[in-house]
């Protein structure tokens, strides 16, 4: 279940260990004040966050729930957002193979990062 805003998403994006050590807590809360933030919940607790800013979508989710947290009933929550990008360090290729299995296509390379474009989402939800 998604769940608007949180007050929980910066401790879960700085538990889901996604962003370098030197980003604090308080990095954190500045730079969501720029995103749409959704929480990830199961059974009413948030296992993770969904952020979203100009049609691009990012998940932080925590290390005990990776690999496990994506339902059908999520799945059909997440289809009815709006977005169409989401960006995947280099180096990640278990994010990298994740994003491509969720429908998006690689489309550029900028400053270490894949920019990935959703073509095709809707076709296993």
């Amino acid at each position: 279940m998604l769940i608007k805003n949180d007050e929980s998403a910066a401790q879960i994006i700085l538990d889901s260990n996604v962003l370098p050590d030197s980003y604090g807590l308080e990095k954190i809360e500045k730079a969501l004040k720029d995103w749409d933030v959704l929480s990830v919940c199961r059974k009413d607790k948030p296992i993770g966050v969904c952020i979203i800013k100009d049609r691009e979508i990012h998940f932080c989710i925590l290390p005990e729930y990776q690999g496990r947290w994506l339902t059908k009933g999520l799945l059909k929550e997440i289809s009815l957002l709006d977005f169409e990008y989401t960006t995947v360090p280099t180096d990640n290729f278990e994010k990298q193979d994740f994003v491509e299995r969720m429908g998006f296509k690689p489309i550029q390379i900028i400053d270490s990062n894949i920019i990935y474009q959703l073509e095709d989402f809707y076709s296993w939800v």
